[in-house]
């Protein structure tokens, strides 16, 4: 628990300050991430015995990360095809069977879009209190799970996924991300109280899906964690579980807002 702590007071405040700064402290930080999530995933893929071509799953999570976060829709399908083209090359001489290569394919788009629609939502629109908003959303659920759960909870969420996550958690953490933050975004970015709520429960809720998701892989690869990036706390697929599936919905819901704003 100590060392818990300790990487929390540590990172944390890091994590807030490249938020607020944004450009290209924020970016670089992304970017980190993004390759050792990356490195992480194919640990854990070459844990089950699939092979794995790090240097080119490194080369396109880079470019779909640039594309995502910039909007380039265009070159992101070009250089999908282009990745596809030549993981299926590479496999056909390598004796990668088609699934493994999809599931490759797969992993790489799911880290990098993630990342990508996070620096999206602060780059392209310089909106840090909104990345903040949906940082908090995901830090409350994660806290009020734990403490909610491990104080009263008894009857379990998914058993064979995760033993210790249970139902009064789950909709613990959901409660206490629907109040706290829904005064944070209130109060602080102006945005309606029902929009807000509505923001805050769909978050909250794709953050719980989110760490479910990284249970199911984690236990399919064999592993306690994805890496020891955080000590204390496991890798960065670990911490940014919730945040990469929740990013994708929170962006289109900001999206939304914007538009609701203008009309």
């Amino acid at each position: 628990m100590k060392q818990r702590v300790l990487t929390a007071c540590i990172f944390a405040p890091i994590l807030l300050m490249l938020v607020f700064w944004g450009g290209l402290p924020f970016f670089a930080g992304i970017v980190l991430v993004t390759v050792v999530g990356i490195y992480e995933f194919g640990l854990m893929m070459q844990g089950r015995g699939v092979k794995w071509l790090n240097w080119l799953n490194m080369i396109a999570a880079l470019v779909f990360l640039v594309c995502v976060a910039w909007h380039f829709g265009a070159e992101l399908i070009y250089a999908l095809i282009v990745y596809i083209v030549l993981m299926i090359i590479w496999g056909r001489r390598n004796f990668v069977s088609f699934s493994e290569i999809i599931l490759s394919v797969i992993g790489v788009l799911y880290i990098s879009c993630g990342f990508g629609l996070m620096t999206s939502i602060r780059l392209s629109y310089e909106s840090w209190l909104y990345l903040l908003l949906i940082i908090l959303v995901i830090w409350v659920t994660d806290s009020g799970a734990y403490l909610i759960g491990s104080k009263i909870g008894k009857h379990k969420l998914a058993p064979r996924i995760s033993p210790k996550k249970t139902i009064e958690g789950f909709v613990g953490g959901t409660v206490c991300a629907v109040i706290l933050c829904t005064i944070f975004a209130v109060k602080f970015i102006g945005i309606g109280a029902v929009y807000a709520l509505v923001i805050i429960l769909i978050i909250s809720l794709l953050a719980h899906a989110g760490d479910l998701l990284e249970s199911v892989f984690k236990r399919w690869a064999g592993v306690k964690d994805s890496g020891n990036f955080f000590p204390g706390h496991g890798g960065v697929l670990d911490r940014f579980d919730s945040l990469l599936l929740a990013a994708p919905a929170a962006c289109l819901l900001y999206y939304f807002y914007e538009i609701l704003k203008a009309i």
